[in-house]
Order: structure tokens, then C-alpha cells, then sequence
């Protein structure tokens, strides 16, 4: 028969005396002694569980942003050498509930539709404008396009989709171009 030495898990003589590997003496080990490694296994447990708690907590807490309605609208101008160009334009304002406020920590994109088509996916300039965040972008176009909705997209530091909102597009006036 063979000794299990309690500090270290390792297979002993029966008639050893000491641990071969750790050096526990056998002859001091009382019936209520506790193994070091069941104690540091028991630690090395409490720390993963503190920190994937904080790592929760954190992430709950970083990525809360709402977005209130979009704004958007559309005309027909004249560019310098008097083409006629269409200009589409959408902003929203939206709020970050969080500790982390930082605006360089998120992006965004809108997505202008025609029915279940992509008209054109833009990248939106996020800003503070009187303490108040605005997601805010516009593009131009040769062609008329009748959007009919657009969508906000805002993004995490990570890249990962933190909050998305759709509205319906308010097309403007198309008809007799003004000049810019």
C-alpha cells in the first residue's frame, strides 16, 4: 500500500516518513491539518471569480447609450460648376449611461435605405454640443435616391454594437435646386 502526502498530492512509500517531494514530515500531520495547495487552489478560485465579476461590472457599466429620435432631411443643390447634386443629411441626439464618457471611445455609422435596399452606409462624426451628444453625418449624391428610412449604429472602443435605431427618412424638398 502506498501514502498519499496531503501537502502536495504525491505517491509515497507506506513506510515513508517525509514527503519525497515537498519534505512534509508524515508523523506531524494532524487529523484537522489542511493542505496548503487546497488552500491556494481555494484563493486562486476567489481571485478569477473577483476579477470576472469586475470584468461584468465593467462591461455592464461602459456600454450604456441611448438613443433618442433621428433627425433627417434632404434638398437638391448646384455645385460650383452649376451641376445639380442631392445632399442627404441625419443626426441624433443620444446619451452615454456610464462613468465613461469619453467620445473618442465610440464611433458610428447611419445607413440610408430605399425600401430593403442600402442606399449608402456613411461613418457619423460624434460630438458634445452644449452637453449634449450628437451622432451627426451627410452625404451627396449625383442621383436621386428616395430614402424612405436610416438607421444608427454606435460602437464600443471594441468595435462591438452598443446601440442601433431606425427611423423613418423625411425626404425633403427634390424640386428646383438652390445654390450652395
Amino acid at each position: 500500500m502506498t501514502k498519499i502526502c496531503p501537502e502536495c498530492g504525491r505517491e509515497q512509500k507506506d513506510n515513508a516518513k517525509f514527503c519525497s517531494k515537498c519534505g512534509t514530515p508524515f508523523d506531524k500531520i494532524g487529523k484537522d491539518h489542511k493542505p496548503k495547495n487546497k488552500k491556494k487552489l481555494g484563493l486562486a478560485i476567489l481571485i478569477i471569480v473577483i476579477v470576472i465579476a469586475a470584468v461584468a461590472v465593467y462591461a455592464i457599466s461602459c456600454d450604456k447609450v441611448s438613443i433618442s429620435s433621428i433627425y433627417s432631411s434632404s434638398m437638391s443643390c448646384y455645385n460650383n460648376e452649376s451641376e445639380i447634386y442631392y445632399m442627404y443629411d441625419a443626426y441624433s441626439m443620444f446619451t452615454i449611461d456610464s462613468s465613461n464618457k469619453n467620445l473618442s471611445h465610440f464611433t458610428s455609422n447611419f445607413t440610408f435605405y430605399s425600401g430593403n435596399s442600402v442606399v449608402k452606409t456613411v461613418s457619423g462624426e460624434i460630438f458634445d454640443y452644449e452637453n449634449q451628444y450628437v451622432a451627426s453625418t451627410f452625404f451627396t449624391s449625383k442621383e436621386l435616391y428616395n430614402i424612405d428610412s436610416v438607421k444608427l449604429d454606435i460602437y464600443n472602443v471594441n468595435g462591438n454594437l452598443i446601440a442601433s435605431k431606425e427611423a423613418p427618412f423625411t425626404m425633403g424638398y427634390m424640386g428646383e435646386p438652390i445654390e450652395i
